[in-house]
This record gives C-alpha cells, sequence and structure tokens, in this order.
C-alpha cells in the first residue's frame, strides 16, 4: 500500500456540488464526477489505492471509493478527504474472486493508505503475498480486501522478479552499491509523467530489505 497525500485544495465541482441543494453523491453530476476522479487519480498516481494496480480515467475500470463507507458514515460522503480512486475489483464476480473496494464493501478497515504508517505496516513476501505483523492489519488485507487472491500475488510477484533479474543477475551481481540501490528506490517514490509505477510500493519494500541487509 503506498502513501497517498491528499491535496490541500479540493476539485471545485466537488466544492460547487456539496454547496448544491439536497447534495448527495448518488445526484453527483457524471461530467463533475469525472473531474473529481481525475484529481484523485493524478494525487495517487494512476494507482489503486489498495493493490496498487494501474487505473485511469475511466468507469470501466477504475471507481470513487469512500474509506469510511457511504452507507455508516452519510456526513462524510462529499468530503475529499474520505474519497479515493480504486479499480473496479472484480466487480461482478464471485466474492472470492473479489479484492479492493469491491470485496471490502461496507466493512471499516484500520488500514489507511491516507496513513504515511501504512508503507511501514504492509509488507510483502519476494513470493507476492501480503502481509503484516499486526493482526488486525493483516486480517484487513487479507480477509476484507482479499490482497492475497492469485491474480494480485502472481502480479507481484512478477514485478518483484524483475528487480531481482535486474539486481542478481550474473552480469550484475556485485556490482550493485548503496548508493545505487538508494537510487533505485527513490527512483520508485517518485512519479514519473504524473505516474507511479504499478506496485511500487512492493518493488520499494523489496530494494530497502535488500539497502537494509547492506548497511549491516
Amino acid at each position: 500500500m503506498k502513501y497517498i497525500l491528499k491535496n490541500k485544495i479540493e476539485p471545485s465541482s466537488l466544492i460547487k456540488h456539496r454547496k448544491s441543494l439536497h447534495a448527495n453523491f448518488d445526484n453527483f453530476p457524471k461530467r463533475e464526477k469525472e473531474d473529481l476522479r481525475k484529481a484523485l487519480l493524478e494525487e495517487q498516481g494512476y494507482i489503486c489505492a489498495y493493490c496498487m494496480n494501474r487505473i485511469e480515467n475511466d468507469r470501466s475500470i477504475t471507481k470513487i471509493e469512500h474509506f469510511k463507507p457511504q452507507t455508516k458514515f452519510l456526513e462524510l460522503e462529499l468530503v475529499y478527504k474520505n474519497l479515493l480512486a480504486v479499480c473496479k475489483g472484480g466487480e461482478g464476480k464471485p466474492k472470492y474472486l473479489q479484492h479492493c473496494d469491491t470485496k471490502k464493501g461496507d466493512e471499516l478497515i484500520t488500514i489507511n493508505p491516507l496513513d504515511k504508517s501504512c508503507e511501514r505496516l504492509v509488507k510483502f513476501t519476494s513470493g507476492g503475498f501480503v502481509f503484516s505483523n499486526d493482526p488486525i492489519i493483516e486480517k484487513d488485507l487479507i480477509e476484507v480486501l482479499n490482497l492475497n487472491i492469485d491474480i494480485l500475488v502472481d502480479q507481484r510477484k512478477v514485478v518483484i522478479d524483475i528487480v531481482k533479474d535486474k539486481i542478481l543477475s550474473k552480469r550484475a551481481k556485485g556490482t550493485w552499491t548503496k548508493k545505487m540501490l538508494e537510487k533505485e528506490i527513490e527512483k520508485y517514490k517518485t512519479k514519473t509523467d504524473g505516474k507511479y509505477e504499478k506496485y511500487c510500493q512492493v518493488i520499494i519494500f523489496y530494494l530497502t530489505k535488500k539497502l537494509n541487509r547492506m548497511r549491516v
């Protein structure tokens, strides 16, 4: 999970709608909702707030999520800090094949991508599995968000293997210095053309572990 720094300035379309009579999220005009989705995507670097897969400003693959569920916190339905851009997460499929907000539904979770500690609390194995040493967060990740669904595990393993090959290949073996690893980590922390690499925090976690071993 990648920490999301929310913009201090809300989209004008959201401010305008919130001031209108009987405003709620469901009667937010579609065109203005597109502006909101775009603003969320730009601050998130075009990755899903939960799984970090690539998302775009396209209603067929991306939706707007209420971190605190709309059904339980109606007073937050138009509060920008409660809104995230997420993938469709297997929408329309059986529950066991759903993930992210689609699987989460109206459940409350502790792990929050708007809290910087999420990058420290969410960990990854070299095989692509997500886990946490905190049992409550572990439940959020695996049971509620279903982030260890096969498709996500496989995709995370692919990006890890690509980085492994880059660093541990016969040609590169022994040539990577601490400074080079630090530079590589910074690359994945930074947006390129406004976008993060998909699963960027998975790569950052892997590279940081390698860097810490070199420092010992």
